[in-house]
């Protein structure tokens, strides 16, 4: 979906299997897009508006469906903000149910730390379904998980960016 997802009006209801998104991550980059999420937001905004891309994620996944959602930290001015309890928060008051947290350890960091904090060499991965118990979670997929928790995935590149995602969790 190439726009912002705050308005999927063009995807049919429960018409959708899988989301994945890594959404910007908020006051971090500017992506030169007009009124783009995060950038000039106040926190707030910014979780207000990816509570409307989760309700349009809601309202597009079929009732077995999935969302997963990778999302970190910001350090800002030496305070630490965990986004991933926010946007958890968000999904859930929309219905969401999370189902678990997986850690994404990323062997090639990018130093953002700063004099105070340590390398950021981490990133959580959200899972939620619509449903507690009626989802789908491929076999395969599920594999292809451990495969990357346990450190044996690839590290695969994507423009610019060298990340250690396992191989289904990409863009097409």
């Amino acid at each position: 979906f190439n726009k912002s997802s705050e308005n999927m009006k063009e995807i049919k209801n429960n018409s959708v299997q899988l989301v994945i998104t890594s959404p910007p991550y908020w006051g971090l980059r500017n992506y030169q897009t007009t009124n783009q999420i995060g950038f000039s937001d106040t926190y707030e905004e910014y979780l207000d508006r990816l509570e409307a891309v989760w309700s349009e994620c809601y309202r597009t996944l079929s009732k077995s469906g999935s969302l997963w959602i990778n999302i970190g930290k910001r350090i800002i001015k030496e305070n630490m903000l965990l986004l991933a309890d926010g946007v958890a928060e968000r999904a859930e008051k929309v219905g969401f149910v999370l189902k678990d947290i997986i850690i994404w350890h990323k062997p090639v960091a990018v130093p953002t730390s700063g004099k105070a904090n340590f390398t950021d060499r981490y990133e959580h991965v959200l899972f939620f379904t619509k449903d507690k118990r009626n989802y789908y979670l491929n076999r395969e997929i599920k594999d292809q998980i451990n495969d990357y928790l346990d450190g044996t995935a690839n590290i695969h590149h994507y423009g610019a960016h060298h990340h250690h995602f396992p191989h289904w969790f990409r863009s097409a």
